[in-house]
């Protein structure tokens, strides 16, 4: 190959490979769909991702969108670089780029109820993980969350990422932080997304990041989001999902889990060491906890 041009592996997923081409010093990321949240072809997938990137653009906090090429199905996006995100320092940034991604409501993106849709998915998966054979008792414990997980206020639907794990955060050099991986953005209330970050189930993700966040740190996001134009009522209101988050993020895990040991899904080394490490009974008992506390 010409040293001129390079490709190398970024990263995969449970639903996306990544590789960065490298063509005379300039870098793209090849973003592939191997499966979907939404059950989608994944040329279809990668259109939704490309129309949200193209409504973000102006943002900044997201990938650029370059092309979308359809054989194979590509999405070709500019490489985000910065390094980790850190939940000792970045929290305030995030809540900042929250409120510029809350202030759009592209109509490309279906609109959902979160609570809603949090528990009918969490109810799909735990019953995979029930059928698989997973944890009783930590089974237990989360239909029990999901039970109590009762409707909220209503809000209006904006645009929201849902998926804001520290994999998927990028701090740049201006401090900024930048948000990647756009496969479950839909139009929601924007404490989805609040909840969603301050999430145990969110923090605890990945390894390298995990950390178990405190009173203080909770405000260091929502003061910053507050004071960026970010929704008060999704300030005041976000503790009311919170149970709902925490419920479907363990269903998925246990019910996932489930699939990978039946040879119906697959799970790298780091996805297969967060899974193991969020159902653990301590871990799962903590985030049920942690759920019920911010609802109070």
């Amino acid at each position: 190959m010409d040293d001129a041009v390079a490709l190398r592996h970024l990263a995969a997923g449970a639903y996306h490979d990544h590789h960065v081409l490298t063509v005379d010093g300039r870098q793209v990321v090849l973003r592939r769909c191997t499966g979907s949240q939404w059950e989608l072809a994944p040329a279809a997938q990668l259109a939704r991702e490309h129309a949200t990137l193209v409504a973000l653009a102006a943002t900044g906090v997201a990938p650029a969108p370059l092309a979308l090429l359809a054989d194979p199905p590509l999405l070709l996006e500019g490489l985000v670089e910065g390094r980790a995100f850190s939940y000792a320092s970045d929290l305030p940034a995030l809540g900042r780029s929250l409120a510029s991604v809350h202030a759009l409501a592209p109509p490309h993106l279906p609109e959902l109820d979160a609570r809603a849709a949090l528990l009918e998915d969490g109810g799909a998966w735990l019953e995979r993980a029930r059928a698989g054979g997973e944890d009783t008792e930590a089974v237990t414990l989360v239909a029990a969350l999901g039970a109590v997980s009762g409707r909220g206020r209503s809000a209006p639907a904006v645009l929201v990422h849902t998926d804001l794990n520290a994999g998927n955060l990028i701090t740049a050099a201006d401090g900024q932080v930048r948000l990647v991986d756009w496969e479950a953005a839909r139009r929601g209330p924007a404490a989805w997304d609040l909840a969603h970050a301050l999430s145990p189930t969110t923090t605890l993700w990945d390894a390298a990041s995990a950390t178990e966040l405190g009173h203080a740190d909770v405000r260091a996001l929502l003061d910053a989001y507050a004071e960026a134009g970010g929704s008060a009522e999704a300030v005041a209101g976000f503790g009311e999902l919170m149970g709902a988050v925490v419920f479907r993020a363990l269903a998925w895990c246990l019910g996932f889990r489930a699939e990978v040991a039946a040879g119906r899904a697959s799970a790298g080394p780091e996805l297969a060491a967060a899974l193991e490490r969020l159902t653990t009974p301590a871990g799962t008992a903590a985030a049920v906890d942690f759920a019920r506390a911010a609802a109070d």
